[in-house]
């Protein structure tokens, strides 16, 4: 088990409405930047494509921050973070579970000026998805040139998110993410990495010194924490890990999770993710060509049968509860 499971947020209000969660990544940043070290982690790039980049200073930072759904080159951002290491320097690397293990293999040893962050992962898509979504988009006259895949304009309790979309005439629109069709493939576990079916990087048992997630289901577990602007569930797993966070605790709002409870809310902590059936039938489709968005619209189009088992299941619901007051 972690040593720690934490409920918290960033006391700065900025810095936690730009981030993903509760915005504690930044603030383990900014300890070891600080302290003169380095932090490597994935940002996009003028293409918005994702790319792994060593940052050196705060100013940096607001780049690396929030959920980004699509596969980062990795470059040789191992061979970077071996030679920082052996020079002495601190450094704290954040990314995928898996992306973490191969970077402590690579290392082929435990450094103690090493700090490994890793979160709680659904799945990562391929990058031709990716793409084929940017060039869908820009073939509707909106080319995107800055994105935020979880802005909290709209809120964040119930995954209640946004997509904030900026194109290149300076325009820029909020989507909720139920109706965005990246998102919608995503959630629909369409174009995942195949690794990311059979992930063997599951389990609250983790080599990192935290992973980090958003605290799904805190309305319910632990309702006085949500105000609806993003409550990290932080879980600690190493006495570094705990050294580091009790130096930054002075900035964050926090109190013990509830972690069991926590877990139903976020089975990817335990579980991969299932195929879906359309996987095979989306990848065939873009292959020969055909327009990303048009794809997704039909392959997570809901049938009126689906709609009136939806339908069904809310209302039972209610019942259930009018008979439970």
């Amino acid at each position: 088990m972690p040593k720690c499971a934490y409920a918290c947020y960033n006391k700065n209000e900025e810095v936690r409405m730009s981030s993903s969660s509760g915005g504690i990544y930044s603030l383990l940043a900014e300890k070891i930047l600080e302290d003169g070290g380095e932090v490597f982690a994935a940002c996009y790039d003028r293409n918005l494509e994702v790319s792994y980049r060593k940052i050196n200073s705060i100013d940096e930072l607001p780049d690396s921050r929030g959920s980004k759904y699509v596969a980062s080159h990795m470059g040789n951002v191992f061979q970077d973070v071996l030679d920082s290491l052996q020079k002495g320097i601190k450094v704290l690397f954040v990314g995928t579970p898996c992306q973490c293990e191969g970077l402590m293999s690579f290392l082929g040893k435990r450094y103690d000026n090493l700090v490994c962050v890793d979160f709680i992962c659904h799945g990562i898509p391929g990058r031709i998805p990716w793409r084929k979504y940017l060039e869908s988009m820009k073939n509707r006259g909106s080319e995107l040139v800055g994105i935020n895949m979880r802005d909290k304009t709209s809120g964040w309790s119930k995954g209640k998110f946004c997509w904030k979309m900026t194109d290149n005439f300076g325009n820029t629109t909020f989507q909720p993410q139920s109706e965005n069709f990246f998102m919608k493939g995503f959630i629909a576990n369409i174009y995942l990495r195949p690794s990311c079916y059979n992930c063997q990087f599951k389990g609250i048992e983790r080599k990192t010194d935290f992973t980090l997630g958003d605290y799904w289901g805190v309305w319910n577990i632990q309702p006085e924490m949500d105000d609806n602007k993003g409550i990290s569930l932080v879980l600690v797993h190493s006495q570094k890990g705990q050294k580091l966070f009790d130096s930054v605790s002075s900035s964050i709002v926090y109190t013990n999770a509830f972690l069991d409870k926590a877990i139903k809310y976020n089975s990817p902590i335990l579980s991969s993710v299932k195929c879906s059936d359309n996987r095979k039938v989306f990848y065939k489709r873009i292959n020969e060509g055909e327009d990303f968005i048009k794809i997704i619209e039909d392959l997570t189009r809901i049938s009126f049968k689906d709609k009136l088992k939806i339908r069904i299941k809310r209302s039972i619901k209610k019942i259930f509860k009018i008979f439970n007051y």
